[in-house]
């Protein structure tokens, strides 16, 4: 299962309180064409977040990641 599979599934459950496999498949590919908007929305604002990042995590930069990193993760959520 990827990760757009996997949110449209929990998005699903929070709509809707029902099974993944129950929901009519044109409502499961809705809400996995849901989440793909939000998860390329998110990587669209990908420079944008790594100062708000490094303010999270301080000066430890040992746990600290910059919008390369938010880009990379982001290409590789969305396929």
């Amino acid at each position: 299962m990827d990760l757009i599979e996997h949110a449209a599934r929990a998005l699903a459950y929070e709509r809707t309180s029902e099974d993944w496999d129950d929901l009519p498949p044109m409502l499961q590919e809705c809400l996995k064409r849901d989440e793909r908007t939000v998860l390329t929305a998110l990587l669209d604002a990908a420079p944008d977040l790594d100062d708000p990042g490094e303010k999270l995590v301080g000066d430890d930069h040992s746990r600290s990641a910059d919008s390369k990193d938010i880009i990379s993760d982001g290409q590789t959520m969305t396929g």
